[in-house]
């Protein structure tokens, strides 16, 4: 590990009050989480009497007290409601959990602070800075051209095999055999693991098409919108992750349906589709038989890793019957325990580890704090807000977070860029087609 990696991680704070300094506040948010997410090392500091310092911390907190410094009236005039509540019950899920199980109401807090950290600070900020029709275009933006900044440097990978982090920072963040696909590489850059560079990737692609098709962006340094991301879709190809690609595709191919047909009925089918998987998956009895065969054919060398990834969610749906509604605390039981009683398992997707600790209640808490959002968005908006290009920033955030909630399905890749888009859609207020301003979707709360 270089000296480069504590001057990055505790520098950063600073940066971002430059950047407070010398740019709108809107910006210098965008700046700061993107920035943070895409460049600052994979690193952790255990300090005394305060929770780690992390990657993910820093890029949150940082932000979090750039804004109670620079404008912190922002958050006294946020309207907080019922919308909200999804992933306040995310935040706190981790408590019922502890307390259920014997760890004790502290565990509990303390695992709640740390989700208010990783997902609870970008939401609130998504909320305070991009809950409008322009934020939202500008964060999908932010998006596209992160995508664009990140595409030399996953080229590079693909091609030489992941040694960016290591080279910068003197260590390479996940296990590299992890990184090796066929005769090329999966870049992993300065993101925790190559699935989440991909995933990042394809939905800077469906941003950058989508603002294109759909929000009048036909230039950008010069340059037509159409070949930049039509070059990022050929570099989320190079991603080599199967699963991204097949969720960028269908993204797009929903968005630009959807657009043809105008209609939402698409968006909303796509964004039932987690839910849907989940509960047949557990209390449905559902074998997924169907997916086994289907991944046979389609990705024969990758059926063993799938079939694992299936016999895991079985396994560990059997383990949490002793406390399904809370869930059993610490998945690290499981994986000791319930190795001997159901075979050797590892719960790869977000969604069972949520189901594995906090029971149904934090499963359904999760899927809520995601899909919520674009769910209320499609439900307030008209087919032709949706479609339009007023609103394309909006659609396309909508799109991308029902797409990570897919993605979170089989992986566990927490990006708090998203979970920006998170606060802006449930902020969002419809425009009046008279011309009469924006118009107020809640009353405020006391």
């Amino acid at each position: 590990m270089s000296l480069l990696v504590p001057v990055a991680i505790f520098g950063w704070p600073l940066i971002v009050l430059v950047l407070f300094l010398t740019i709108p506040a809107r910006r210098a948010v965008l700046v700061g989480m993107l920035g943070a997410w895409m460049f600052l090392p994979m690193a952790s500091y255990a300090l005394p009497g305060v929770p780690d310092i992390t990657k993910m911390s820093i890029t949150c907190v940082s932000v979090f007290a750039g804004v109670l410094l620079f404008d912190p009236t922002r958050l006294t005039a946020v309207r907080w409601g019922l919308a909200d509540l999804g992933m306040l019950a995310w935040i706190l899920a981790p408590l019922p959990s502890s307390i259920s199980n014997g760890y004790g109401v502290y565990d509990g807090l303390s695992a709640s602070l740390h989700q208010f950290v990783s997902w609870g600070m970008p939401y609130v900020i998504g909320r305070l800075y991009f809950a409008d029709a322009e934020g939202l275009r500008e964060l999908a933006l932010g998006v596209f051209i992160g995508g664009l900044l990140y595409a030399p440097l996953v080229l590079f990978e693909a091609r030489m095999s992941p040694q960016l982090h290591s080279w910068v920072y003197g260590f390479h963040q996940h296990v590299f055999a992890q990184s090796k696909r066929g005769d090329g590489w999966r870049p992993t850059v300065f993101m925790q693991h190559g699935l989440a560079v991909a995933m990042f990737m394809g939905t800077a692609a469906c941003c950058g098409v989508w603002l294109w098709h759909a929000g009048g962006l036909r230039m950008l340094r010069g340059i037509p919108v159409w070949i930049l991301a039509g070059g990022l879709f050929a570099v989320a190809a190079a991603c080599r992750s199967s699963y991204a690609l097949l969720l960028m595709l269908m993204g797009t191919a929903v968005l630009f349906l959807s657009r043809a047909l105008g209609t939402r009925i698409i968006l909303a089918g796509l964004l039932l589709i987690a839910p849907a998987y989940t509960v047949l998956r557990t209390v449905g009895g559902w074998h997924a038989q169907e997916l086994r065969d289907v991944a046979a054919i389609v990705a024969e060398k990758r059926i063993h890793s799938f079939e694992f990834r299936l016999n895991s969610e079985d396994a560990l749906w059997k383990w949490v019957q002793g406390g399904v509604l809370f869930g059993r605390g610490r998945l690290e039981s499981l994986m000791v325990a319930g190795k001997d009683e159901f075979g050797a398992f590892i719960p790869d997707g977000l969604w069972l580890i949520a189901l594995g600790k906090f029971g149904a209640l934090g499963l359904a808490a999760m899927l809520a704090s995601l899909l919520m959002p674009p769910a209320l968005y499609l439900a307030r908006h008209s087919p032709r807000d949706i479609v339009g290009s007023r609103y394309a920033g909006a659609t396309v955030m909508a799109a991308v977070l029902i797409l990570y909630t897919l993605d979170n399905l089989l992986n566990a890749m927490v990006n708090p860029i998203y979970l920006l888009g998170a606060g802006g859609l449930v902020g969002l207020q419809r425009f009046r087609p008279d011309g009469g301003g924006e118009f107020v979707v809640y009353t405020k709360t006391r």
